[in-house]
């Protein structure tokens, strides 16, 4: 198997001759143009090549730090400043100052010894030149300095500060477009198509529509919080609809801003490429997911872990961090989840994004018409619903502007939290079982989203009761129809009674019912009425557009009403929060996911929990009819 741990080494500290015991300085060659083999996102191995030339080097006049290994946390991890940076032939020479204090003590005494140090550099490339060589040179002809470091095993400059590049979004390095290519259908293969591959329903439609939703909010606040970002940025974001490749340039964009900010301590942000643990760490979890069925892509470079056991991934990772990876497979197992290893990260990466892609998959609908709301705390959730605005009056010739009132009513729910500990046992991992783990927490998540559509989906079931100790569908309400079978004939009746709903004020609301929902007895009967392709004999049978414009779903949890009931409702986007809402808590939009090292089992443990809640704000937005 390939070492992939060490990449390129720095020359360092030119000598022992340049260290200065008086100023505390020294000189040190901190990047060259030689080429070094690199893992590129879309490209595969490639060679990339520093041209020091396109080195922007500003953050030197403002005091550029030095660091011990990359790390920028906290003052403590700065170790001095360099001071000027000169180009020398192909090389950067730096000048650095140490502190003299003892956070730069161990340098010191080893520059005093003769030692010469391994130096790395943070940086971040804006463009790259790529030829068509094999493998290619990417030449990286713009590219900003962000720190130097000190390093016990120095990488290539860039090797150590590619962390982020596994979430974040990737350029187009080359700067070559995909060759665009127009492809013009032959008439027969598009009308045997058209007939084999007859257009989705509207239900589908609707169906792929709500997942795809789902699973944009869901990727969109995975990705805020493993970047540390805030809850308001990462709420914008999902409010405003924004795709997950506009998200990933969104977070990189703000980690620039704040690398502006602060040039002593810049934070090492990543574009184009990724250094050798990142990389490693996200192929050997591609390999899993991909062997346990949660992901289909194999990675390049992934495919020389897919067939490895778990205490063979754990003897790899304890080699690349340096550690021993000799004695028995409990021992191996031990090591590894106890020390500085990738194995538990990589574990817990899998185990994470197998949860989350069992939470997506789940094909709930009440996305459809339910407004999402989040809560920043445990607190009873207060919906006031408003009449409509007063209606504007004449001013009179005195200018005088009559006053209006606004009518109130309101409406109240809760969050509750919920929540399971499972356990990856060392058992599992030395039979190599992790499939079996795998299937049990993609069920885990799947489990998280049925509950939610259970607590919303019981406000209709139960005809939960509002502020005025009446049900969601009560006749006072105008919304529950007298006992009726599904036909053409009612369905008009019904859309007719829910276009009559009123506000607070008296006003008419003017929403019309989106959706009809069924159970699995009238599943196909109402797919039936609403799509006919029948040609009609009498006027009575012409399907009007309003009804065809209705959206049949099935939901199978209205089977428990019987067989018979069928429902129409708005659309969120209608309502306006007036009607059915759920909500989750802030920062936590989906479930949680912590794990810890077992103490009383031998394994990892890990723990779902979920903030959730649902509850009914009006009674406007939906119609019952229990059927005949």
């Amino acid at each position: 198997m390939p070492h992939d741990h060490l990449t390129r080494r720095l020359p360092g500290v030119r000598s022992a001759s340049t260290y200065n015991e008086d100023t505390g300085t020294f000189e040190a060659v901190i990047a060259t143009d030689a080429p070094v083999e690199r893992y590129m996102p879309g490209e595969g191995r490639v060679n990339e090549v520093l041209d020091v030339r396109g080195a922007n080097l500003d953050r030197v006049a403002g005091g550029m730090a030095l660091l011990d290994s990359h790390r920028a946390g906290t003052f403590a991890d700065r170790l001095g400043t360099v001071e000027t940076i000169k180009r020398q032939s192909n090389t950067l020479v730096a000048t650095i100052r140490l502190f003299d204090d003892e956070r730069a003590a161990p340098v010191r005494s080893a520059l005093r010894a003769g030692h010469r140090l391994g130096i790395s550099i943070g940086y971040r490339v804006r463009k790259y030149e790529a030829d068509d060589a094999d493998p290619p040179n990417f030449r990286a002809t713009a590219w900003d300095l962000l720190e130097v470091s000190v390093v016990n095993i120095p990488a290539d400059a860039g090797a150590s500060t590619r962390a982020l590049e596994n979430e974040m979004p990737q350029a187009n390095a080359t700067g070559r477009r995909p060759e665009e290519t127009t492809t013009t259908a032959d008439p027969d293969t598009a009308a045997r198509s058209a007939i084999e591959n007859p257009p989705a329903s509207n239900q589908t439609i609707a169906a792929e529509a709500a997942r795809a939703e789902r699973a944009r909010v869901t990727t969109v606040q995975a990705l805020g919080r493993r970047f540390n970002m805030t809850d308001e940025f990462t709420r914008a974001h999902v409010d405003a609809g924004t795709t997950e490749a506009e998200f990933r340039s969104a977070i990189t964009e703000h980690m620039i801003q704040e690398q502006e900010r602060t040039a002593s301590f810049p934070h090492i942000e990543t574009r184009g490429m990724q250094d050798e643990t990142v990389t490693r760490r996200s192929l050997v979890t591609n390999a899993l997911l991909h062997r346990t069925g949660v992901v289909d892509e194999l990675s390049e470079g992934a495919r020389e872990w897919r067939g490895m056991t778990a205490i063979e991934i754990a003897r790899a990772m304890l080699r690349a961090s340096g550690e021993s990876d000799r004695g028995s497979p409990n021992e191996v197992l031990k090591r590894a989840m106890h020390s500085t290893s990738d194995f538990t990260f990589i574990l817990n990466q899998v185990t994470e994004q197998t949860l989350l892609s069992g939470y997506q998959s789940y094909p709930n609908t009440f996305d459809l018409i339910a407004t999402r709301n989040v809560v920043s705390d445990f607190r009873e959730i207060r919906v006031i619903d408003v009449g409509s605005a007063p209606n504007l009056l004449p001013v009179n010739e005195h200018g005088e502007f009559k006053r209006g009132t606004i009518r109130e009513s309101q409406e109240s729910f809760h969050l509750a939290t919920f929540g399971r500990v499972m356990a990856l046992t060392r058992q599992t991992l030395i039979n190599d079982r992790l499939g079996v783990f795998t299937r049990a927490v993609q069920e885990w998540g799947r489990k998280a989203a049925k509950l939610e559509g259970d607590i919303v989906w019981a406000q209709v079931i139960e005809n939960a009761k509002l502020a005025d100790g009446k049900g969601l569908f009560h006749a006072d309400h105008g919304n529950l129809g007298s006992a009726a079978a599904l036909s053409l004939a009612s369905l008009k009746a019904a859309r007719t009674t829910f276009r009559k709903q009123k506000d607070l004020d008296g006003e008419p609301i003017n929403i019309a019912p989106q959706y009809l929902f069924v159970g699995s007895d009238l599943e196909i009967e109402a797919q039936a009425i609403v799509s006919s392709t029948t040609t009609p004999q009498t006027i009575d049978q012409v399907i009007p557009e309003a009804i065809r414009s209705i959206t049949p779903v099935y939901e199978h949890r209205l089977d428990a009403l019987g067989t018979t009931a069928w429902f129409l409702f708005a659309s969120a986007q209608q309502t306006m929060g007036r009607g059915l809402q759920y909500a989750y808590l802030a920062g936590q939009e989906q479930p949680f996911f912590d794990e810890r090292v077992g103490f009383d089992i031998d394994g990892i443990e890990y723990k779902l929990r979920h903030d959730f809640g649902a509850g009914l704000t009006d009674y406007r937005f939906a119609y019952k009819n229990p059927g005949a």
